[in-house]
């Protein structure tokens, strides 16, 4: 009787380990928020399924790739501009991807997320990690293919390869050399040191995700994510049972109109705050005076 491989059973088993392993963290969400009386709409409390469709469907748009003037297209346009090499060549691939049938999947899957981003719904800043593989396994595809072809089509991957070593590899090791040297977070860390150093632990500080967990960390006993603001009932009654007048300090960048027009007490508590520290594009206002 003849025995399967293990060069056959290999794929099969990591193609098993990754379902056994997608679904169990998957479904972990939904089971923590039954246990949290969370994952249905209802009175006092935010939901699983609420936040969902808010993500989905009412949360407000970026725009439409096919508008210049949209939040979406001058998002594509940063990351063409951070690194045109790996994600415009894969995108103007996608014709010749669904012309061979081993790239189609590929082809598809870069296509579909490209018209996603003409429906004019909400776009995430690490959209672009989900284009990237594609754009690169139909860049390999594509060059594996002509090169299968013979002699006569071989000098375009030649030519391709030429090209990475001449402009693109020196492109990406500049880049990540100068990224290697830069304290993104530098600014963020010395906002949450001065928050420490200079506000008062029970104070309510409204700020954002990063932030956040440094303050709870410090023994800050009232910050606030600011998407909590408007949009949890129970935080609301907890942290801020007389709205904007609860609010002692903002800190963060400056929103764009859309967040704000959705949070009303952020909005508020930004228009009548003051200034009182600084660091780079982050904001410590002191609400109220």
């Amino acid at each position: 009787m003849h025995r399967p491989s293990l060069l056959t059973l290999g794929p099969l088993l990591l193609v098993g380990l990754f379902f056994v392993s997608f679904t169990v963290l998957v479904s972990s969400y939904p089971v923590f928020a039954l246990l949290k009386n969370e994952l249905l709409p209802g009175p006092g409390h935010v939901s699983l399924t609420g936040a969902l469709w808010w993500q989905l469907f009412a949360r407000s748009g970026s725009g439409s790739l096919l508008d210049p003037s949209s939040g979406t297209f001058s998002l594509a346009h940063s990351w063409a501009s951070l690194d045109p090499w790996l994600l415009l060549p894969g995108v103007l691939l996608v014709p010749a991807g669904f012309a061979v049938a081993r790239l189609r999947p590929i082809g598809l899957a870069l296509l579909i997320q490209v018209v996603m981003m003409c429906r004019g719904g909400y776009l995430p800043f690490a959209y672009v990690i989900a284009l990237l593989p594609f754009a690169a396994l139909l860049i390999a595809g594509a060059c594996d293919l002509l090169w299968a072809r013979g002699r006569s089509w071989r000098a375009a991957p030649l030519v391709a390869a030429a090209t990475a070593a001449v402009l693109v590899v020196p492109a990406w090791a500049t880049s990540l050399y100068d990224q290697s040297k830069t304290g993104g977070s530098a600014n963020s860390r010395a906002a949450t040191r001065w928050v420490i150093d200079h506000i008062p632990h029970d104070a309510v500080v409204v700020t954002d995700g990063y932030i956040w967990m440094d303050l709870k960390l410090a023994g800050f006993t009232k910050p606030v994510w600011l998407w909590k603001l408007d949009t949890d009932p129970e935080v609301m009654q907890k942290y801020l049972p007389a709205g904007v007048a609860s609010v002692d300090y903002v800190v963060m960048t400056d929103q764009a109109e859309s967040t704000l027009a959705t949070l009303p007490t952020l909005r508020n508590g930004i228009a009548g705050s003051t200034v009182v520290a600084r660091f780079g594009e982050i904001l410590v206002r002191k609400v109220g005076g």
